[in-house]
């Protein structure tokens, strides 16, 4: 097979880039809902143990008609007493669903479920007083479950007998119906007028939050310096729905900062706390290095058992080139293992269609091949930042990210293992990008790894029971050094203020005239160095040169050489004086997953 060139191997992933983010809303005729289960037969609180409300028949036919990572909209026929129209915004509680002709929903508990209202609650066959909201509590203890009627008061009552109850509204309602649950996953019986009571008074103190439109996003924007992101989402009201990564990240050991008013709900679910925006803005700041362009300069001479080639349908061999690809000194021949593996995985890889925007992607509806596929765009955006490009797209990193999950901020897919693996290593590579919005996509997921590893602790203490889990934590000591939570020397190694950005394999030491650089060439033919560097930098010839002429501007130098012949070139690099030592070379880590 003939390899391509590196610019072939650009143009091969150029198509690959332009899409619509769908995060947990790709694939799937209905929608994946916190805090419930919803299936063609009805919905219910995803509490263990809680009564399903029935359709009057199965939903059918039903398909996304708009998706992006934080909403979805799903259309179907209607039908008496169904809804034709399920939407979910993961910036607001629970779902909401469009009935054109009526609202019927059957219960097969063996007690009659209570509907209560601000003012009172009615068992079976007595209506309710027309009411923009209708609590519906059940007799054992489970979460209850709120409806608002978004067009307007409506009247509902509960008819039948044991295991056969119908809820429906009354009169020819039309409309929108938000469900939420105003006590969130606590259990909360229904058996007693006392019991009722209480849970109305729960409701009223947070109907507001229940009942509020959603917020919509007016505007967006991203900041970038050098140890941190900050984004600042404006939405048109207060109210919008804190995703719990965003929550739950400190205490899994990354510290981010919320900067901008919440307010707690106390409706806490098993996905996450319920925590709402108490002004018009979310703002947050990441803690993140930024890696400057081009490949670090360091001292020392490279370990000669370094990774030089990969499968390219193996996540570990791949991670371990992407991230042996920064040394200044490394082989030469892996910049073309790079290309080798883009090229066959390209060539290879099976691609599936994505129903909505029918897009061919290199992993199934269940997610499997996400994590293939990010380990693929953190070999792009190595190739990048060793070139010293800007701007370049990244269609791999792209297309991962469109599955990332506005709620949890992980890359959503079925397996969890294969959904930690794809959001660390996209963690990875978006932190050794220059553009905001990438470098933030990065930061969302290391916030998102850190808050699934709190989760456990938060649903204990809920009382929710034991969500402990074997978590896997995919290159960790070099996230916790991109991400500042802990010192990381393999990080610290890329970040020497020389940078080189032409393919060269160079090593380098310190004497008391400057630096010495050392570089190998097969042929006397003609070449040039290439260096980012910030400062006034001199360059001469030490040996096997013969001629050599060093040029500064703009932060870049190069150099223009002619070998004496085959073998190993030396230069000196002076400086009036170098205000950091270059650091020394530490050989990257192997992958792992502890």
């Amino acid at each position: 097979m003939v390899r391509l060139s590196t610019s072939a191997v650009a143009l091969l992933l150029a198509g690959l880039s332009v899409g619509q983010s769908f995060g947990r809303f790709g694939y799937s005729s209905l929608p994946s809902i916190p805090g419930f289960r919803l299936s063609p037969a009805g919905f219910r609180s995803s509490s263990d143990g809680a009564d399903t409300l029935k359709f009057p028949s199965e939903l059918a036919r039903f398909k996304a008609t708009e998706v992006s990572d934080r909403s979805a909209l799903y259309a179907g026929p209607e039908a008496p007493g169904m809804p034709s129209k399920i939407r979910v915004n993961l910036r607001a509680p629970g779902f909401s669903m469009y009935f054109p002709q009526g609202m019927k929903l059957t219960s097969g508990a063996l007690q009659y479920p209570h509907l209560s209202w601000a003012e009172a609650s009615v068992g079976p066959d007595v209506p309710t007083a027309k009411s923009p909201w209708v609590l519906v509590s059940f007799q054992d203890k489970q979460p209850p479950v709120l409806f608002v009627f978004e067009q307007g008061p409506v009247e509902m009552v509960t008819e039948g007998r044991a295991a056969d109850w119908t809820i429906s509204t009354r009169g020819s309602y039309t409309g929108w119906v938000r469900v939420c649950l105003p006590l969130g996953h606590f259990g909360s019986s229904g058996a007693s007028v006392s019991l009722l009571g209480e849970q109305i008074k729960e409701v009223l103190k947070s109907i507001a939050v229940w009942a509020a439109p959603t917020p919509s996003l007016v505007d967006f924007e991203v900041r970038s310096d050098a140890e941190s992101m900050t984004a600042v989402w404006t939405f048109d009201r207060p109210g919008a729905l804190v995703p719990p990564a965003a929550l739950l990240a400190r205490a899994g050991g990354y510290p981010l900062q919320i900067l901008s008013g919440v307010k707690t709900t106390g409706a806490d679910l098993w996905d996450g706390p319920m925590t709402m925006t108490a002004e018009s803005k979310l703002a947050i700041k990441f803690p993140m290095v930024r890696v400057p362009l081009g490949r670090s300069l360091t001292l020392g001479a490279v370990p000669s058992n370094l990774i030089a080639s990969a499968s390219p349908f193996d996540v570990p061999s791949l991670s371990e080139l992407a991230l042996t690809s920064l040394l200044s000194g490394r082989d030469h021949i892996v910049q073309g293992a790079m290309d080798t593996v883009t090229e066959m995985f390209m060539l290879q890889a099976s691609l599936i269609i994505e129903p909505h925007t029918q897009r061919k992607l290199p992993f199934s509806a269940v997610g499997a091949g996400a994590d293939l596929a990010a380990a693929h765009a953190l070999i792009e955006q190595c190739r990048t930042l060793n070139a010293g490009l800007v701007g370049r797209e990244n269609p791999m990193f792209a297309q991962v990210a469109w599955r990332r999950d506005w709620y949890s901020w992980l890359v959503w897919a079925e397996d969890q293992k294969t959904s930690r693996r794809a959001s660390a290593l996209m963690a990875v590579a978006g932190a050794l990008c220059t553009e905001p919005e990438r470098r933030l996509e990065a930061a969302m997921m290391q916030a998102g790894l850190a808050a699934e590893r709190a989760l456990a602790i938060y649903r204990e203490r809920r009382g929710f029971g034991n969500g402990r889990k074997d978590l896997i934590e995919p290159l960790f000591n070099v996230r916790s050094g991109l991400y500042l939570t802990m010192q990381n020397r393999f990080v610290d190694s890329l970040m020497s203020e020389v940078r080189i950005v032409s393919d060269h394999s160079v090593t380098a030491e310190t004497t008391p005239e400057g630096v010495i650089l050392r570089f190998n060439v097969d042929t006397p033919a003609l070449g040039m160095l290439a260096f980012e560097i910030g400062r006034p930098v001199t360059a001469s010839a030490v040996s096997n040169l013969k001629s050599l002429i060093g040029k500064q501007a703009l932060g870049r130098l190069t150099i223009d050489y002619e070998p004496s012949g085959p073998g190993e070139c030396v230069v000196l690099l002076k400086s009036p004086g170098w205000s950091y030592p270059l650091p020394a070379l530490v050989a990257p880590p192997r992958y792992s997953e502890f």
